[in-house]
């Protein structure tokens, strides 16, 4: 069971984690807001939750999707 400390620490890394990949791919691409990228960035915060709430035991599939 996770404590109140961890979820938030968790939820402030992913969302750190989605505002650097945003940074990074502005410099490169308009931003263009439609149903698509809207998934898509739903994708990756779910997958990033997931990332970050089995941090200790995810195996190496999930980290090189990650990376």
């Amino acid at each position: 069971m996770y404590s109140i400390a961890e979820i938030v620490l968790h939820i402030v890394m992913v969302m750190a984690t989605m505002w650097i990949v945003d940074r990074y791919w502005r410099t490169f691409f308009e931003k263009k807001w439609n149903i698509y990228s809207i998934a898509i960035w739903i994708a990756f915060g779910i997958f990033q939750i997931f990332f970050e709430m089995n941090i200790g035991n995810i195996n190496i599939g999930a980290t090189l999707i990650n990376i």
